[in-house]
């Protein structure tokens, strides 16, 4: 497994048990995705 670095910027705070579940779906997608895809990067617009 590839070593990743994860950056999650919030629309607003969250709360420590919302940051917790969105680094476990996080970690969840990046280890699915680490055999087919190198790079993610979503932009988004506010």
């Amino acid at each position: 497994m590839r070593d990743h670095q994860l950056h999650i910027s919030s629309l607003r705070p969250l709360t420590a048990l919302e940051q917790e579940a969105v680094h476990t779906e996080a970690q969840d997608l990046t280890a699915f995705l680490d055999n087919y895809i190198e790079h993610i990067q979503l932009d988004t617009e506010n």
